[in-house]
C-alpha cells in the first residue's frame, strides 16, 4: 500500500529530485526541477485559514531565494570546478534543504480528512475548477518562459554573461518580494481579486515594457516588476484552490519559448507577445472564476436567509432538511457572467 500525505510526496519528491540532479545535465534542465515538492503549499493553508494566503506567499518565496543564489553562484562554479561537480553540489545543497524540510514538516490530514483519491473525475463536471485549471495553465506557460528566457534575452541584446546573471537575480528578487506581498494583500483585499488583478498587470508590463527593453537599466526594472507580478499562481494557488474546491480537494513551456524566437531580426519579440497573452488569458480566466465565486456568495447568503425563515415557521425539522448544502444549478453559471466587474472581495 503506497503511503500517502504531504511528507510522502515530499519523500517521493526529493528522491526523484536529487537523484536527477546528481546527473551531470545542461543547467536548463537542471534549474527546472526547482519546483518539484509543491505538495508541501498546502500545508500552511491548514494552519492557518484565515491568512492562507499570507503563509502560502511565504513559503513559495523560498524557491526565488534559491533561485538568486543559483543566479550569481552558479556561472563561477561551473567556470571553477566544471559541471559535473557544480550539479552535484547543488544536488547536496537540494538534499540537505529538503531533509529538513521532510523532518520538521506536519501535515493535519487526521483533522482534515482530505480527498486520498488520485484523481477525482468528479471535480472536471464543474467549470470553476476549469477556470483555475485555465488560470493555472496559461500563467504557468508565460511564467516558465519568462524565468528562463530572460537572461538569455539580456544576452541577445548585447549584455554580458555577468549582466545577464544580475538579470536572473533581479527577476528572482522581484519574485521573493512580490509573493509574500501578493499573499498578504490576497488576504486583504480577496484571494481571486488579487490574482486577477497581478495577472492581468504581468501581460501588460510584458507587452509594454520588455518589448522596449533594450538597456541594462531598463532591462533591470523589468525583471524586478516583472518578478513581483508573475509569481502569482504559485502565492495564491493553494488558498483560492481551497475557496474553489474545498481544502479536502487539493493535493512544457520553455521549448514552446525557444520554438518562438525568430532567426533573425528582434529574435524575442515573438516570444514577448506570448508571453503578455498568456498573463492576459489567464487574467481573463480569473474574472470569470470571480464572477463564479460572486454569484455563489450570494446564492449561499439568499439560500440562508430562506432556511431561516423557514426554521421560524417550521420548527427544527424543516432546518434539517434545509441544511443541505445547494448544488450548482445551470442558473448558477448564467450569473457569474453578469458579476465578473462586480465590485466584491472574493
Amino acid at each position: 500500500m503506497p503511503r500517502r500525505g504531504t511528507r510522502a510526496q515530499l519523500e517521493r519528491a526529493l528522491t526523484t529530485m536529487d537523484l536527477e540532479m546528481s546527473s551531470p545535465r545542461s543547467s536548463v534542465e537542471l534549474l527546472l526541477d526547482h519546483d518539484q515538492p509543491t505538495p508541501a503549499y498546502v500545508t500552511e493553508k491548514e494552519y492557518v485559514p484565515p491568512n492562507g494566503g499570507y503563509a502560502n506567499g511565504l513559503a513559495a518565496a523560498g524557491a526565488p531565494f534559491g533561485g538568486i543564489v543559483y543566479s550569481l553562484a552558479i556561472s563561477s562554479m561551473l567556470e571553477g570546478s566544471g559541471p559535473p561537480l557544480t550539479f552535484r553540489i547543488l544536488a547536496i545543497c537540494g538534499f540537505v534543504a529538503n531533509l529538513i524540510a521532510i523532518v520538521l514538516i506536519r501535515d493535519r490530514n487526521h483533522m482534515q480528512q482530505p480527498n486520498q483519491s488520485a484523481f477525482n473525475y468528479r471535480l472536471l463536471k464543474r467549470c470553476e475548477i476549469w477556470l483555475v485549471v485555465g488560470w493555472g495553465c496559461l500563467s504557468e506557460l508565460g511564467y516558465t518562459i519568462l524565468l528562463y528566457s530572460l537572461p538569455n534575452y539580456a544576452r541577445q541584446v548585447g549584455m554580458s554573461v555577468h549582466q545577464s546573471s544580475i538579470i536572473g537575480a533581479l527577476i528572482n528578487l522581484g519574485l521573493l518580494i512580490g509573493r509574500p506581498a501578493t499573499g498578504y494583500l490576497s488576504d486583504t483585499l480577496g484571494r481571486i481579486n488579487m490574482a486577477t488583478i497581478t495577472t492581468g498587470l504581468c501581460g501588460i508590463v510584458s507587452l509594454i515594457v520588455w518589448i522596449f527593453s533594450k538597456s541594462f537599466g531598463l532591462l533591470c526594472f523589468f525583471a524586478i516588476v516583472a518578478g513581483m507580478l508573475c509569481g502569482t499562481f504559485w502565492a495564491t494557488v493553494a488558498p483560492v484552490g481551497a475557496d474553489v474546491a474545498g481544502l479536502s480537494e487539493v493535493p512544457i513551456a520553455e521549448p514552446i519559448g525557444l520554438a518562438l524566437r525568430s532567426p533573425t531580426g528582434d529574435i524575442y519579440l515573438d516570444v514577448q507577445i506570448f508571453v503578455g497573452f498568456m498573463y492576459i488569458g489567464a487574467s481573463i480566466c480569473n474574472l470569470f472564476l470571480r464572477g463564479w465565486k460572486i454569484s455563489k456568495t450570494e446564492q449561499e447568503a439568499v439560500a440562508k436567509s430562506e432556511r431561516e425563515r423557514r426554521d421560524e415557521g417550521r420548527g427544527e425539522r424543516q432546518s434539517s432538511f434545509a441544511s443541505k448544502e445547494p448544488k450548482h444549478h445551470p442558473e448558477h453559471r448564467g450569473l457569474m457572467f453578469r458579476k465578473i466587474f462586480q465590485l466584491e472581495r472574493v
